[in-house]
């Protein structure tokens, strides 16, 4: 086999030469360079890669260990680290586990072994013990919520995360609530366990063991949770669930047995997987590509780090009933979404209250609430906009309605910014939010030229958040039986 030494001999320059050829070193002379490739083509030289990843410390592999690579949680994670080891000239060795110790086990002995640089561990059946006796040969990183010791962490706390999503079903009305889970004994199962113990404690709500369902991970398994649902005398009106995979089965199977979505059995999923979209399933955004990115650089890097992914709620149409919808606009607090008829009761708060309803002619009752609502629904069909609920972004706490309303001024029809909102809501500047992510909105979305705003003469407050989104004082007009300002500003001078 040749080595640089018959390379050196062959093209008539130095082993030093040679290397340096080898190494794409800039400093050797085009007459020495091409007299060295010429050997190298001559002879069908490789280069021995152990001896340089020998040579150097380094293989430039890093392990990533996993159970499936099937489930589209784990493939998202992989993703997300294998475009960071492609940035940083890295190769990926794979090791799928199944949730087996012994495969577990054969990753740390590369580890140990020198074959790779550090390891990356997505779910393990192993002890922590054991992955603590492993640190000395090379960085590991984990995918869980675990901070001590030499191990770097990324991870999203599941135990928040589920306590919200179960404090806003139960906010909807809903006392019966089950779960799913992959994998009953995963360090993220049991912290969704225990916040779902704690939450029932909190309201004083009965532990139901069969609302529990585990070895939950694919779509087809959402058939085995319809099934169990059907053998309870008692069956959840709610479920949380594992992924969006397993949702989507539960949605179909449940049309299958005649299980209305919403009205019979609400749901969240996890993941804010392509299929959710395509089956308008609630679900809570898990960022499993950004986490991956954070797990391969915290694999190469020389610090302890533990990062924590926000999740956040993609709300989509109607998998829970009066719950999480699609967001029109997100701001840093506020959705707004599309106004529904099942918004009739929390509309009543504002148009029941006579000092919120002050500046119009009078309250409403339930018939002039829904009256309301299907003017706004029709203004949705006719012109594309309307007002929109505003919710509490981490809560889904009705705040109250803003949006943009086609609305008659001088026999011309212009576009309005309109808010009203429950008076508990008032002093932290909602309206001012919600009203110039509408102005954006107009003027980036849908093009307007110009946006308007009508408020009362008298209506101080509303003036003021008309002039805080950049809006001035065309005229005065009467108009709904009293005088109103015409506040307008123009794209054109947003622009400028």
């Amino acid at each position: 086999m040749t080595n640089i030494k018959d390379l050196a001999k062959l093209a008539g320059v130095s082993v030093t030469t040679v290397s340096r050829v080898l190494n794409e070193h800039p400093y050797v002379s085009e007459t020495k360079r091409v007299a060295v490739l010429e050997a190298i083509k001559a002879t069908n030289y490789h280069k021995n890669i152990n001896a340089v990843h020998l040579s150097k410390g380094k293989t430039l592999l890093m392990g990533v260990v996993l159970p499936f690579t099937s489930h589209p949680y784990f493939a998202s994670l992989l993703k997300g680290i294998a475009r960071k080891a492609l940035e940083h000239n890295y190769k990926l060795v794979l090791f799928q586990t199944d949730y087996l110790e012994s495969r577990e086990l054969d990753a740390l002995k590369m580890l140990n072994e020198k074959q790779i640089d550090s390891l990356i561990i997505c779910s393990r059946a192993c002890s922590i013990a054991t992955i603590e006796e492993h640190l000395q040969f090379g960085p590991i990183v984990l995918c869980e919520n675990l901070k001590r010791g030499q191990v770097s962490t990324t991870f999203v706390n599941h135990y928040s995360v589920f306590f919200e999503a179960l404090e806003y079903l139960y906010r909807k009305g809903h006392q019966k609530i089950g779960y799913c889970v992959g994998r009953r004994s995963g360090s993220s199962s049991a912290k969704r366990e225990q916040a779902y113990k704690d939450f029932l404690e909190k309201y004083d709500l009965p532990f139901k063991s069969e609302y529990i369902m585990d070895n939950c991970l694919y779509v087809e398994d959402g058939e085995k949770v319809i099934k169990h649902m059907k053998q309870m005398e008692e069956p959840p009106t709610a479920l949380l669930v594992t992924n969006d995979q397993i949702a989507a089965g539960i949605v179909t199977c449940a049309h299958n047995e005649g299980i209305t979505i919403p009205d019979d059995l609400a749901i969240i999923g996890f993941d804010n997987q392509p299929i959710a979209k395509m089956m308008n399933i609630t679900t809570i955004d898990i960022p499993h590509e950004q986490m991956g990115e954070n797990l391969f650089l915290q694999a190469i890097g020389e610090e302890i780090t533990h990062k924590e992914n926000r999740s956040e709620a993609n709300r989509t149409r109607d998998c829970l009933r009066g719950g999480m919808k699609m967001s029109v606009i997100t701001t840093e607090r506020l959705n707004l979404r599309k106004m529904e008829k099942e918004d009739a009761n929390f509309l009543q708060e504002i148009f029941s209250d006579p000092v919120a309803m002050k500046y119009y002619p009078s309250t409403k009752d339930e018939k002039q609430t829904m009256d309301w609502i299907e003017w706004t629904l029709k203004n949705y069909e006719d012109y594309g906009v309307g007002l929109w609920i505003v919710e509490d972004k981490e809560t889904g706490e009705f705040l109250g309605q803003c949006g943009i309303v086609p609305q008659e001024v001088d026999n011309e029809i212009v576009m309005e910014i309109g808010y009203l909102f429950a008076r508990r809501a008032w002093g932290n500047g909602y309206a001012t939010e919600a009203a110039s992510a509408c102005k954006h909105y107009g003027f980036e979305q849908l093009n307007l030229s110009k946006i308007v705003s009508l408020p009362d003469v008298n209506n101080i407050p509303s003036t003021r958040v008309a002039e805080r989104i950049g809006m001035k004082v065309e005229k005065t007009i009467y108009k709904w039986g009293k005088d109103v300002f015409v506040y307008s500003v123009s794209r054109e001078g947003e622009i400028k």
